[in-house]
């Protein structure tokens, strides 16, 4: 029940509603669903700190690498390394 209705100022109803609450407040699927919601809100929270964590870990590999030229993590059809390169040798004369 809302608690606008707890606004009655009859001592009788007021304990109604309240055994009504503590009622409903203490059955177990309800008190499963209170805690199922309290734990999406903090997976939720916790989730997208974590994905801007990991964007911003990202971007900063990508600007390293655009920097620094990094040979491992270069997908580069030019960019072949000497292993690639002996192979293709190799390839090429048999």
């Amino acid at each position: 029940m809302k608690k606008l209705v707890e606004m009655t100022n009859t001592p009788d109803l007021d304990m109604a509603i309240e055994g009504v609450r503590n009622y409903y407040n203490g059955l177990w699927k309800v008190s499963v669903f209170k805690f199922m919601n309290k734990c999406r809100r903090t997976v939720w929270k916790w989730g997208k700190v974590f994905v801007v964590l990991l964007i911003l870990l990202l971007m900063s590999i990508q600007t390293f690498c655009s920097v620094f030229e990094c040979p491992r993590f270069s997908f580069k059809i030019g960019n072949t390394s000497q292993a690639q390169q002996g192979l293709l040798v190799s390839l090429l004369e048999s």
